[in-house]
């Protein structure tokens, strides 16, 4: 088979190094992606977007005198088309993709990252643009929830697991709300309307007993408070 620079060919991953991966493209020949040919967005972890025997799509960038052969994964796929029928009909599996992501979210009461790792094991199928983005967005999704957790254990809390009273929502809300200041180094930002949530907590808490009205009313003044006190962490 003879492999020419600009040819657009199906293989499959081989091999996977931290500086790309290696696809097999048939009669013996092999190529390499580098990490940099990927995804059009920045991969922190290529063992978290690909894996050995995925089936990708590649764009033949070079072919050395020696025989090496340079591959691209992001430039095998064609811009978007204004009116493009062809890529809504080959929707499907990606929409089931992110069924099966919302599906997680809304029947799993397990800690969040495990619920994210769950959903990355099930982001299968053709590693066509669309999915590799998927898959590089829940791979950083895990690592931020990862970097959260740690946060608030240098607090002394363990938000690994659903917040079980009205305290503890209050102050996972906080720690998701610091955690996003801090990403964005200081800048400000709308926290959103967070009261449906807290009055889930607050009433079930109040009907239980664990709870008084004055209580509530602290927790909320304190979480005003830490609120204010974010712009000068």
């Amino acid at each position: 088979m003879s492999i020419e620079v600009g040819a657009k060919l199906s293989g499959k991953v081989s091999g996977i190094t931290d500086f790309g991966a290696f696809v097999d493209l048939g009669d013996k020949k092999t190529g390499l992606v580098h990490i940099s040919e990927v995804s059009n967005t920045f991969v922190k972890d290529i063992h978290e977007v690909l894996s050995v025997g995925d089936e990708v799509t590649v764009k033949v960038l070079s072919v050395s005198d020696d025989g090496k052969i340079g591959l691209s994964i992001k430039k095998a796929v064609d811009k978007p088309q204004k009116q493009n029928n062809h890529r809504r009909n080959n929707n499907h599996e990606q929409h089931n993709n992110r069924d099966k992501v919302k599906k997680n979210h809304n029947t799993s009461f397990k800690p969040k990252h495990e619920e994210k790792k769950k959903d990355l094991s099930e982001l299968l199928g053709p590693m066509d643009r669309e999915l590799i983005q998927l898959r590089e967005d829940v791979s950083m999704q895990i690592i931020a929830l990862n970097e959260i957790k740690k946060m608030a254990s240098r607090y002394g809390f363990d938000i690994s697991k659903p917040a079980k009273n009205s305290k503890e929502a209050v102050q996972w809300t906080y720690f998701a709300y610091l955690a996003a200041v801090k990403e964005n180094n200081g800048a400000a930002m709308s926290l959103g309307r967070v009261d449906a949530f807290f009055d889930i907590y607050f009433e079930r808490d109040l009907k239980e007993g664990t709870i008084t009205e004055q209580e509530i009313q602290e927790i909320i003044d304190n979480f005003v408070i830490k609120l204010r006190l974010v712009r000068h962490l």
